[in-house]
């Protein structure tokens, strides 16, 4: 395993490698208004202060968002965002399950 680390580039572009070696590209966003209509979300610039949602996506497309709190910092920083990515959940892309709700044993 490597160790994480944070790339700041120019033009508001941030990059987090993950310990397994994979890279993240981070986006800050706010869903609802007044930013974005309702349901929908506003990508903003890096530590923006409505930020409320941040984004770690990858290029196969796989995304993770992290909902900041409402005292918490919008702070880009390496020990920051590996905590917000370790405690991040995938978002679901593909089509609705249709399978069983409950264990079938």
């Amino acid at each position: 395993m490597s160790v994480s680390q944070l790339e700041r580039l120019a033009n508001d572009r941030a990059y987090f490698t993950d310990s397994d070696g994979v890279r993240w590209r981070v986006h800050d966003c706010c869903f609802g208004t007044p930013l974005a209509k309702p349901g929908h979300r506003e990508r903003l610039p890096l530590e923006a202060p409505a930020t409320n949602t941040r984004y770690f996506v990858n290029e196969k497309g796989d995304q993770r968002a992290y909902t900041l709190k409402r005292s918490e910092s919008r702070r880009l920083t390496l020990e920051i965002c590996a905590r917000q990515f370790a405690e991040s959940g995938y978002r679901w892309k593909g089509p609705l399950y249709q399978g069983p709700t409950r264990p079938t044993a």
